[in-house]
């Protein structure tokens, strides 16, 4: 027996220390629930469970992502679904109109108002289409063509003047880019050895000559509907115009005429009627004509020249350019060439009419001021206003789908770009292109494109999952512009609501297959999140009914302990007794 060292009472100590704490970190598991409450209780464990952890919570939160996804699908679907029921009544309409054995032209003039109303209603429709503040039908571009690459090239652009992309990248010439109704096709005028018109994919890369013809073939204009083309050519030994497929297929001579038939020439919106610019009576005079070439009409029949026709939208007036009162002016009158209002109405070079979207504004270029500038008139000639304000040459102003801004070439700053303005706001115009080259796009270079969005449909950077969203309004349907005040145009409103309703169920079924695959990637990172909580979960969570007969065990061993260390207090004051009595 020593009493130096009391090696009894250090192992009690020690053994009293490691039962108490384990005592303690069965009892920390049993009140937190897990296994794992500090990287000591299990390195390797922990570094595990937290790669887990952020990809269950990226699972959950992508599951949020694509029932958000799910959600925005059926705000398009529902107004898709409400599209088609207007047109459905604009079709039951014109089958109404098509009636020529009852109805009398006023009859037809109230149908007309009615068709006009749901158009517009459309509109408005297609310009709220939103999600969280999010604009979803299409997406604003722009159409151009340009000289940076040495040659003249079609470039798209954001409308915003980002993401510029060269479509065409090939030698020679391309100019006068003018996108389909639809946004999903580009034609141009391509100069490679002789010009001819060409019909491409939105982004290139799959241009077909639809004019192939080895003579001067140029300026061409989109039916409604984005089947047809018309353009203007001189394979006859004369100019005519043409319209053709966009396969290049159906070319039929519409114009036919010894004279001069010349551009631009603008499809009525409702497709069936096309005017243009001729010669054929001694000067330029308006003239319009059905789409297959017949009823061939002198609309302005004037000794001053006529040219530059733009259709409205709604189909119902046109605008133009005319010397007839001894200088440039813009003038609106009815399709049928009735009621003609002088609009700009200056002794100045007046051109180059364009029309807001909504029918009730004009945008044109006059160098009233001194130089040439943009001016914006309503469509009766009231509320005249400067909208560009520069010492250069501001020219070719068009509108944005949504009418609230216009777009324009200008040579302000040296060279040809393309300028932004806000009509309404006061600020300076917007320079897009900002290139050294010839930058410039026509009347309908601006365009509502297919808008894709990409969803975080996953826990990792890569998991995305696209939508692609077409566009969808009056314009992409080709309803905008219905006419029904006759037999022939009801017929063919009829012909345009039936290709309306079916670009609309084509449109919903594409809209519901991505519904559905949406469906599919959250069923699937559910059963993911479930089966990576679970293997977390056997890593970090606590076995309760383990950690209790555990921390039971480890209480008795801790108790035990203290008691044995209590015993040795007593064995050592029997001993210190004994040497006591001994000594005395």
């Amino acid at each position: 027996m020593v009493i130096q060292t009391n090696i009894a009472n250090l192992l009690g100590q020690n053994s009293l220390r490691l039962s108490d704490r384990d005592f303690r970190t069965h009892l920390e598991r049993l009140s937190s629930g897990l296994r794992i409450n500090k990287g000591a209780d299990d390195p390797s464990g922990l570094a595990i469970s937290q790669g887990m952890r952020a990809q269950i919570r990226g699972l959950a939160t992508s599951i949020q992502n694509l029932q958000d996804g799910v959600n925005m699908l059926n705000t398009v679907d529902g107004a898709a679904a409400e599209l088609q029921d207007m047109v459905q009544r604009m079709r039951d309409l014109s089958v109404r109109a098509a009636n020529e054995a009852t109805l009398t032209v006023r009859d037809r003039d109230i149908i007309q108002n009615e068709i006009k109303s749901l158009a517009s209603a459309m509109r408005q429709m297609s310009l709220d289409l939103k999600f969280n503040s999010k604009d979803l039908n299409g997406k604003q571009k722009i159409v151009f063509q340009s000289e940076r690459t040495g040659d003249s090239d079609i470039f798209t652009m954001d409308a915003d003047g980002s993401n510029q992309v060269n479509i065409t990248n090939m030698p020679g010439t391309q100019r006068n880019a003018v996108p389909s109704p639809d946004g999903s096709h580009v034609s141009y005028d391509s100069f490679i050895g002789n010009w001819d018109v060409i019909v491409d994919l939105e982004d290139g890369g799959n241009p077909i000559n639809i004019s192939n013809h080895p003579t001067e073939d140029i300026w061409k204009m989109w039916s409604p509907d984005g089947e047809r083309l018309v353009f203007r050519t001189f394979r006859d030994g004369n100019y005519e115009l043409y319209v053709v497929g966009k396969d290049g297929s159906n070319l039929v001579n519409i114009s036919n005429n010894a004279g001069i038939d010349t551009v631009p020439a603008m499809w009525s919106p409702d497709g069936s009627r096309i005017v243009f610019v001729s010669a054929r009576d001694g000067n330029q005079e308006l003239y319009v004509v059905d789409s297959d070439g017949s009823n061939l009409t002198n609309l302005t029949n004037n000794a001053g020249e006529d040219f530059w026709p733009v259709w409205s939208p709604d189909g119902s007036k046109l605008a133009f350019t005319s010397t007839r009162d001894g200088n440039f002016e813009i003038y609106v009158m009815d399709e049928n060439g009735t009621n003609l209002v002088n609009v700009s109405n200056a002794a100045a070079f007046d051109q180059y009419p364009a029309w807001s979207p909504d029918s009730s504004k004009l945008v044109f270029t006059s160098p009233r001021n001194g130089s040439w500038n943009i001016y914006m008139v309503n469509a009766d000639g009231s509320g005249l206003k400067m909208v560009s304000d520069n010492a250069a040459m501001d020219l070719y102003p068009f509108w944005s789908p949504d009418s609230t801004t216009i777009g324009f070439a200008s040579a302000r700053g040296g060279d040809w770009d393309v300028y932004i303005v806000d009509p309404n706001s006061g600020e300076p115009a917007t320079n897009l292109t900002k290139s050294a080259g010839y930058d410039l796009a026509v009347q309908t270079g601006w365009y509502l494109s297919i808008l894709d969005l990409n969803i975080q449909a996953g826990p990792n950077s890569t998991d995305h999952f696209e939508l692609n969203l077409r566009p969808v309004s009056p314009q992409t349907l080709g309803v905008a512009g219905l006419r029904v005040t006759t037999v022939k145009q009801a017929g063919r409103a009829i012909e345009l609501c039936d290709h309306a309703l079916a670009y609309l169920g084509d449109y919903r079924a594409e809209i519901g297959t991505m519904s559905r695959r949406l469906e599919h990637v959250i069923d699937d990172n559910t059963t993911m999140h479930i089966n990576v909580s679970a293997a977390r979960s056997r890593i970090t969570d606590a076995d309760m009914a383990q950690e209790i007969v555990a921390s039971t065990r480890a209480a008795i061993m801790r108790d035990s302990a203290t008691g044995i260390l209590s015993n040795d207090q007593n064995m050592r004051r029997a001993t210190l007794g004994i040497l006591v009595d001994s000594i005395g």
